[in-house]
């Protein structure tokens, strides 16, 4: 029996941004970021999928700012030509931490029959199974290929927490292992993006099962958007 092909690394990108002030589908959340960022009890937030940071990580940039209270953002990504981005943008400021990691192991990445199921649920035209699957192992040969941590968001989460404003909108298929793994800290916010997709739409429905937390944020689905929601912990 052959093995099957190794899957080819993804070449070097810089994405453009999701969360911004002029898409009708995200202006929304990046609002939210930006008054709840400002709030004098969030000390720490933490950003999952930072891309080249013009998008969600200007609005956290910009409502820490304007905290009355000094404020620690951590910015995730793992993605170098978009970390070296992180950096020339944010490196400069001693309350900026940027972590260049995988957040989650190979095994906590969405299986296989995992994204098939989601297809057969949930049918995107234009999607399939197979491209998701192949993109997926695509990036983790990347993260191999680059030698990252495998288990970043764990000790980030260790290390630096407790957070009190966490964004999980980092792979399309990591986002539930990811808010798992925040939900145990307990932040008093955690926001997700892409809600009605592969991403974190069983993020999402996790949350809604949380007995401790209220949804207090929801944006719907759009022609160029899969929709965002915000939590909070009661109190």
């Amino acid at each position: 029996m052959r093995a099957p092909p190794r899957a080819i690394p993804i070449a070097e990108h810089i994405r453009p941004p999701d969360i911004h002030p002029d898409n009708p589908g995200t202006a929304g959340l990046y609002w939210e970021i930006v008054r709840i960022s400002a709030m004098t009890e969030v000390r720490r937030c933490l950003e999952i999928g930072s891309g080249g940071g013009q998008g969600s990580t200007k609005a956290f940039f910009e409502g820490a700012w304007m905290n009355p209270e000094p404020v620690k953002l951590h910015l995730v990504e793992g993605v170098v030509s978009q970390v070296v981005e992180l950096k020339r943008q944010y490196g400069g400021f001693s309350w900026i931490t940027i972590h260049h990691v995988c957040t989650v192991p190979r095994a906590e990445a969405y299986s296989d029959q995992y994204i098939e199921r989601f297809f057969k649920e949930s049918p995107i035209t234009g999607e399939i199974p197979s491209w998701h699957q192949r993109e997926r192992d695509r990036y983790y040969a990347y993260f191999a290929q680059q030698g990252l941590e495998q288990q970043g968001l764990a000790r980030i989460l260790d290390e630096h927490g407790p957070f009190n404003f966490v964004l999980v909108d980092g792979g399309s298929y990591t986002g539930l292992a990811e808010a798992k793994l925040v939900l145990e800290t307990e932040p008093l916010f955690l926001a997700l993006d892409d809600i009605y997709s592969l991403k974190n739409r069983d993020s999402h429905r996790l949350m809604l099962k949380q007995e401790d937390y209220e949804r207090v944020a929801l944006g719907p689905k759009t022609p160029n958007h899969s929709g965002w929601a915000i939590f909070r912990r009661k109190p």
